[in-house]
């Protein structure tokens, strides 16, 4: 899995922003809101991939990620 700025991952109850990726770790916040930057986290790439997977997180549509990125 490639990870880039500006994907967006859903869950059942919660959401994964991807706000930046250097190297093999990616910054993220996983909440309802982007907005939410006090509570960004930061892992690396494998282990962001495992969680996604684990958790069946699906990638956003590109219209959606278009619109929370504007």
């Amino acid at each position: 899995m490639k990870f880039e700025k500006g994907q967006i991952y859903q869950g059942e109850y919660t959401n994964i922003f991807i706000k930046s990726v250097n190297g093999n770790t990616v910054r993220f916040i996983e909440g309802n809101s982007p907005a939410a930057i006090h509570d960004i986290q930061e892992i690396l790439a494998e282990n962001l991939e495992e969680y996604i997977n684990k958790w069946e997180f699906k990638r956003a549509s590109a219209e959606f990620e278009a619109f929370v990125n504007l």
